[in-house]
């Protein structure tokens, strides 16, 4: 085996674990420290520092940004979950009566596909949701799925009149080398726009979001510092077409993130894009 076929197949096979732990953890994570590509809020209106190498994004940002939304998501926990951590032998002192559920909020990021109310993110962002909030343009909305998929791990969100610039995917799947920006808001904080570069395209088999059934994807290894809450984000190409539907951070590189091929994504949510009844959206995730 050649150095080079070996550096690819043990980032394969790190793409593999990745999805056997379960992307969907990802979004509701704490904030982590940022190594790599310098992060730029989209408020303060400077230009970020790039990489060498990579151009600077910020017209091309200025172009997408108003179609990104942040999501905000309720989960009604049990109250035996809201007890979870405690040991056994102090939990009858802390019984909660039925009705007493607790409740986790999460966020994550979307991204307009159409103006008519059609916002696309990841499954494992509004996965056991019972509400969904979008922000966009700092108006509050509320939002129901119309396509919820565990195993793609995508997810289209109804939200009547949402408005926003719709954006177009790319005609095939990015290669190597291709250049853009994720665009997304990481910890739930002010929008982040992240120079980005695809250093690998390639199928992963793994599992879906409940770790129950195993799938192959195609997905984009970015060179980009992916954060919690950029899940559900789009990677925006160099054109201003999407590229890509990001999912995941890596757990070992700080600098790298993962998202979901385009052309695959774009087959799957297509239906949905006419639909305006709310379908579940499964259990939360454990």
């Amino acid at each position: 085996m050649t150095y080079s076929t070996r550096i690819w197949t043990v980032r394969i096979f790190a793409a593999a674990v990745l999805f056997a732990l379960g992307s969907a953890t990802h979004a509701w994570l704490a904030p982590q420290s940022l190594a790599g590509l310098p992060t730029t809020p989209l408020a303060a209106g400077a230009p970020a520092p790039v990489p060498a190498g990579l151009p600077d994004f910020t017209p091309l940002v200025q172009q997408n940004a108003a179609a990104v939304v942040n999501i905000s998501v309720t989960r009604k926990l049990a109250s035996r979950a809201a007890l979870h951590g405690l040991p056994d032998s102090l939990q009858p002192f802390f019984r909660l009566p039925p009705e007493a559920d607790a409740e986790q909020t999460s966020v994550g990021s979307g991204f307009v596909i159409e103006p008519t109310g059609y916002i696309l993110t990841n499954a494992h962002v509004v996965a056991g949701a019972s509400t969904i909030r979008v922000s966009l343009d700092n108006t509050l909305l509320d939002a129901r799925a119309v396509l919820f998929d565990p195993e793609l791990d995508v997810a289209v969100l109804y939200v009547p009149g949402v408005g926003g610039r719709p954006q177009r995917f790319a005609a095939s799947d990015p290669t190597r080398g291709a250049e853009g920006a994720a665009i997304g808001f990481a910890g739930g904080g002010p929008m982040v726009i992240l120079p980005a570069a695809v250093s690998g395209a390639y199928p992963a088999t793994g599992r879906d979001i409940y770790g129950k059934h195993r799938i192959t994807r195609s997905i984009l290894e970015l060179h980009a510092g992916i954060e919690p809450g950029d899940s559900g984000g789009p990677f925006v190409l160099r054109d201003g077409t999407i590229g890509g539907l990001v999912f995941a951070e890596s757990k070992t590189d700080p600098a790298v993130g993962y998202a979901l091929a385009p052309t695959t994504v774009a087959t799957r949510i297509g239906p949905a894009l006419v639909r305006t009844g709310e379908v579940a959206v499964g259990p939360c995730i454990r």
